[in-house]
């Protein structure tokens, strides 16, 4: 849909990724999001208002709720939409990725994977970069359908060429916890919040095979810019989606 290769961006998650780079370079800013539901009139809009408010060029989204009635990809107010839904009607699950258009003829390639993972690659200064965008099982899902989820992502992880550099973005269902820096220093950072779980637990070991760092972990904000998660009743408060980067970038 977007072959075309020119200009190429140079990828920006944070401060860390590009602290040995020119002043001048220009970066890509990419965010995750769950909104727990797009499929009500009026929420695209919404959610691009803040995509071009926040100066975010690719968002990963979780809990798109669209289905098998949903295309696969389109064109919105200068933004490229790009969905990996359900295959039947009904309205759970989903992700999708959101591309503003003058980085979308970056895009080589598209991933639709399942109702819970899909990925692109784009062409960046630094070689091919593919981002996947993921949404895992909650805690009303029991152990195999976890385990389901992350060998289905270790299988394309796999596939990738050598060449390329990756990222996972997206919900996890996960609290890996405040401490973990301590027993995994490599993977954690000190500024997450709560305490970690089983699913943190599986979490942290699959970014210690995969060489990934929690990069939303590294650095210190204000609590509820670290918060991705409240209770409906607003009395729990939690970080769960997180972005994991390689450490060799």
């Amino acid at each position: 849909m977007y072959p075309q290769r020119r200009n190429r961006p140079l990828v920006r998650v944070n401060q860390a990724c590009v602290s040995n780079l020119p002043e001048d370079c220009n970066a890509v800013n990419i965010g995750t999001w769950n909104v727990r539901t797009l499929k009500e009139d009026g929420k695209v809009k919404l959610l691009l208002n803040e995509m071009l408010r926040l100066r975010i060029d690719i968002l990963g989204i979780s809990e798109t709720h669209w289905n098998v009635d949903t295309p696969e990809s389109w064109e919105e107010n200068g933004y490229v939409i790009i969905t990996s839904s359900r295959r039947d009607k009904v309205h759970r699950q989903g992700v999708a990725i959101i591309i503003k258009k003058e980085i979308a003829i970056c895009l080589t390639d598209y991933n639709i994977i399942s109702e819970r993972i899909m990925s692109i690659e784009i062409n960046t200064k630094t070689g091919p970069l593919t981002i996947f965008q993921i949404y895992a099982p909650d805690s009303s899902y029991d152990d195999a359908e976890i385990d389901m989820f992350y060998n289905n992502l270790q299988d394309e992880i796999n596939k990738l060429p050598r060449k390329n550099t990756f990222m996972i973005i997206g919900d996890f269902n996960a609290i890996v916890g405040k401490h973990s820096y301590v027993n995994w220093p490599e993977t954690a950072g000190r500024y997450s919040i709560g305490t970690r779980n089983i699913r943190g637990e599986r979490l942290l070991q699959f970014c210690a095979i995969n060489n990934l760092k929690i990069v939303n972990t590294l650095y210190k904000h204000k609590f509820r810019h670290l918060v991705t998660w409240i209770s409906p009743d607003c009395k729990t408060r939690n970080q769960i989606d997180y972005i994991l980067v390689q450490k060799k970038i």
